[in-house]
């Protein structure tokens, strides 16, 4: 109970990541680069910190 109930499994937080990586490739261009210049860069950082998640999960091995 407590904290292990709240956490994500691994297949899950997989799914998430894919569910971004969609959206990140299928928004339109424009749209994310208005989004990206107008975020602090604090948030800019931790959206970086995610593509390196991604590329590290989904990365051929």
């Amino acid at each position: 109970t407590g904290k292990t109930s709240n956490m994500l499994t691994a297949e899950t937080s997989r799914n998430l990541l894919m569910c971004f990586l969609w959206i990140i490739k299928n928004a339109d261009q424009n749209l994310i680069q208005r989004w990206t210049v107008d975020m602090p860069s604090s948030q800019l950082s931790r959206l970086l910190e995610l593509l390196a998640i991604c590329i590290s999960c989904f990365e051929y091995r």
